[in-house]
């Protein structure tokens, strides 16, 4: 399975909606120019490891099983 769709899916069943959170990762900065001659650019984390952040909430931590792969 994919790293990140092991961290998707480990996030979607321990969160709800609203949850602060940690991100770890690097940032980055997509630039580029439109058709137009308009110069832009973006911001963008990417994402190694998310957590609960812990300043207004308590966390409980379950280790998860992966299937052996075959």
């Amino acid at each position: 399975m994919e790293p990140y769709r092991q961290l998707a899916e480990n996030l979607t069943g321990s969160l709800s909606k609203g949850a602060r959170v940690v991100e770890a990762g690097r940032l980055r900065t997509d630039r580029w120019e439109t058709p137009e001659g308009e110069k832009r650019s973006r911001m963008v984390l990417d994402v190694d490891d998310v957590g609960a952040s812990m300043t207004f909430a308590t966390v409980t931590i379950t280790r998860t099983t992966r299937p052996v792969p075959t």
